[in-house]
Parts: C-alpha cells; sequence; structure tokens
C-alpha cells in the first residue's frame, strides 16, 4: 500500500525485505559467534567469522525468503545463548556433550548445523 503511494516497484520491496533479512541474519551469526568465542576462546570466533566471511554461499541464502533461513536464524541465536550459558556452567556442558547417554546430544547439534547451513 505504501508502495503505491511512494511510486516504486516490488523490485525495491524486494530489496528491503533481502536487506533486512541479511540484517537480521548478520546479527543472530554474531550472537552465535560470541557464544563461540565465550565457550571456547576469542580465537576459534575468529576463525568462525574468517570461514563465514569466505563462504559466500552462507551470507547469501541469509538474505532469501526461505523457511530453513529464518530456522537457521532462531538457530544460531538459540546455539549463542546455550553457548553462553555453557560457559557459566562449563562442567555441566562438557558432561552434556561426553557423557555416554547424552552423546546424541552433541550429534543433534552437528546435523543441525549441517541441515541448516
Amino acid at each position: 500500500m505504501i508502495r503505491v503511494y511512494l511510486g516504486y516497484s516490488q523490485f525495491i520491496d524486494q530489496y528491503i525485505v533481502r536487506a533486512i533479512l541479511g540484517f537480521l541474519g548478520w546479527l543472530s551469526f554474531l550472537k552465535f559467534r560470541q557464544g563461540v568465542s565465550e565457550y571456547f576462546d576469542k580465537y576459534t570466533g575468529l576463525s568462525l567469522g574468517i570461514v563465514f566471511a569466505c563462504q559466500f554461499h552462507l551470507a547469501f541464502y541469509m538474505t532469501r525468503t526461505l523457511p530453513n533461513t529464518f530456522a537457521l536464524m532462531f538457530l544460531m541465536i538459540a546455539y549463542g545463548y546455550w553457548l553462553s550459558i555453557a560457559t557459566l556452567k562449563k562442567e555441566t556442558a562438557d558432561e552434556m556433550l561426553w557423557n555416554k547417554p547424552t552423546t546424541s546430544h552433541g550429534g543433534y547439534i552437528c546435523i543441525s548445523l549441517l541441515v541448516f547451513s
């Protein structure tokens, strides 16, 4: 409706929406990288940022209006917070990842990161 009054095309709408999605995807990646940096160390977070910058497809798909793009944003925010909380309770997180009964959690995390990225 606003587009009609301002006199621009639907392509401009698409660029605006994709720019907003890209910005939100970038913010979610920053939260995930912050969690990785807190849990492991700052060099691991820096390496993650370098790998992310080198991979064009992930940055490109963050601006797409696809359901898995939205899921990836929520997933990175959730894992960022989870790693931040796990930093406070490092022993608990290590037990959760490496105990035999709960080793499947680490597998679920790896699989979901592969599927959503």
